[in-house]
């Protein structure tokens, strides 16, 4: 597993105060074979230039454009699009190519991350998922956590994916939220799953995110569309009762 390639995908949208010490993170990783795809969503501050800096200095980081703000879910689904069709036209098999993560542009990964989740001798699993620290933008830890069951996560950060296993998972566009729907799609695929005692990823607490304040809306839109999912029932029945717990607290 040491050679194998990890793509780090990095959805951007006017996160320019905090871009360059994500990127950072990510050049800083003593693991070497990591390709970076970011997305600019559209961004109207510096993200674009930022990007392009880290472009120029490390071929590594590629960088893609979205000409209009058209979501996180979007930019990701753009950056697993080009992925795929990268290795198709390399005549290359996705089960066969490596590792895919997500990390959001506002947050950032200790250098050893990859090394971590990928280096240690593991028996074969589809999702390595791993824990979080919760920090302020002065680099303060709020909380550490760790989970101890895989569904205990929504967010598709802080894991690592067998490149195969998302050669047809994509995430719901238009709405808030959708790291859920696309957890409990990943889930109703059963994958083969590990927990690894590590913590590496760096959840910083932005005040101006899509998540930050509730959303009556999108919370409405959000449980139909849990209902549609394949999930199993009771996942589906668990995942309602704690957002609504999160939502109403």
């Amino acid at each position: 597993m040491n050679n194998q390639e990890c793509i780090i995908i990095i959805p951007c949208y006017n996160v320019g105060g905090y871009l360059a010490e994500c990127l950072c993170s990510v050049k800083s990783q003593s693991y070497p074979h990591w390709k970076a795809i970011i997305v600019n969503d559209g961004s109207t501050d510096d993200c674009a230039h930022i990007a392009q800096a880290f472009v120029e200095a490390d071929s590594r980081f590629v960088l893609l454009t979205h000409k209009r703000n058209r979501g996180q879910s979007a930019a990701r689904n753009t950056a697993l699009n080009y992925y795929f069709d990268e290795l198709q036209a390399k005549h290359n098999n996705p089960e066969n190519e490596g590792w895919i993560t997500f990390l959001d542009a506002d947050d950032y990964i200790d250098s050893d991350y990859l090394s971590c989740l990928l280096t240690i001798p593991r028996k074969k699993a589809d999702v390595i998922q791993s824990g979080y620290r919760r920090v302020q933008n002065d680099g303060l830890v709020i909380e550490a956590k760790h989970p101890r069951q895989f569904y205990r996560f929504v967010s598709p950060c802080m894991r690592l994916y067998r490149s195969g296993l998302l050669r047809e998972l994509r995430f719901p566009e238009g709405m808030i939220y959708e790291d859920v729907i696309f957890s409990l799609n990943l889930w109703a695929l059963h994958p083969s799953y590990e927990i690894i005692p590590y913590i590496g990823y760096n959840y910083r607490l932005n005040p101006t995110s899509t998540t930050a304040t509730p959303n009556t809306i999108a919370e409405h839109v959000l449980y139909p569309a849990i209902r549609r999912t394949s999930a199993p029932f009771w996942l589906k029945l668990y995942t309602v009762i704690r957002l609504r717990f999160h939502f109403h607290k």
